[in-house]
């Protein structure tokens, strides 16, 4: 299925689990049983139902392509199709046209069909929190209602409320509306305590400086330590002259040069459990000693020409 702009591009929606094919190929592997689409209805709030000919199957899908439900089929029993020829909405019913019988099926929405449009419709008016209860309603129904996960991931995600973006997201098994969700809730955490990272940071240092005993010398102390820090950013600035009067001229502090491996190796540490995605590091299994180790290793390769 496809929807095209004035430019010939294809620009529908297919964020759902399996393309817009109708009948999965992987589970009909027969020609003969592929759904071949005759009609398509749509409406005025982005949801969309096809007819496939084929298997006198309709497919329901909101405006993003996740499936909504999936119902009729050949046959001449009540409800089924003998030859399925168009199809056209009627509020949140829709009429299916018969050919061979020369009549026209009306197909009533169910709680759970009437909930799922609704919590579409809604959402496309900007309607969140409404579109949030109509999803769980029509969780309630079926509980097995991915896009009604997704649906209410997207409405938290709307409303910058990250953490139960994340938790619907995940239900949804929806890996790129988690992603998003996740950095959204990762800036959140950031800023909220790096602050007191940051406090923990300075405490630790001044008890670094406190017991080194570099520092208890005349010419030690924070002054030292602050004139090495400012001569940090000298370096970078000119690195040649820096690095000239780094190798021949400087002692090694080697407070500071602890303190720049160890917020390097923390940075790596949350590196690793921040990096979002599902498919990422799992922060159940990672090793923080060995995630630290590791970000060190290639300093170690090297000699310091410090004092050389």
């Amino acid at each position: 299925m496809f929807r095209f702009n004035a430019k010939g591009d294809n620009v529908i929606r297919a964020e759902g689990y399996d393309k817009l094919v109708g009948d999965v190929p992987q589970y009909f592997e027969n020609s003969e049983t592929s759904s071949v689409f005759t009609d398509v209805a749509t409406t005025d709030f982005g949801a969309y139902a096809v007819l496939d000919r084929q298997n006198g199957r309709v497919f329901v899908y909101d405006f993003d392509g996740y499936l909504i439900t999936i119902f009729s089929g050949l046959g001449y029993m009540k409800g089924d199709l003998a030859e399925a020829s168009s199809l056209a909405w009627n509020g949140y019913d829709l009429l299916v046209g018969d050919r061979e019988r020369g009549m026209v099926m009306v197909y009533m929405a169910t709680d759970f069909g009437r909930s799922a449009l609704m919590a579409v419709e809604s959402y496309n008016k900007g309607e969140w929190d409404r579109a949030t209860e109509l999803y769980q309603t029509a969780l309630s129904h079926n509980a097995n209602f991915y896009a009604g996960y997704s649906g209410i991931g997207r409405n938290y995600l709307m409303e910058r409320d990250f953490s139960q973006a994340v938790y619907y997201y995940k239900l949804a098994k929806d890996d790129e509306g988690y992603s998003q969700a996740f950095q959204g809730y990762r800036e959140t955490v950031i800023q909220r305590y790096f602050g007191w990272f940051v406090a923990a940071f300075l405490l630790l240092a001044a008890v670094f400086i406190h017991r080194d005993p570099l520092c208890q010398t005349e010419g030690g102390g924070v002054k030292a330590l602050w004139e090495d820090t400012r001569y940090l950013f000298y370096t970078l600035f000119h690195p040649f002259n820096g690095f000239y009067e780094l190798r021949f001229h400087r002692r090694k502090n080697w407070v500071l040069i602890g303190l720049l491996y160890l917020l390097y190796g923390v940075v790596q540490i949350l590196k690793t459990y921040y990096s979002g995605m599902l498919v990422g590091a799992d922060p159940y299994g990672t090793n923080n000693l060995v995630v630290f180790a590791f970000s060190l290793f290639p300093f170690l390769l090297f000699r310091s020409p410090i004092g050389a």
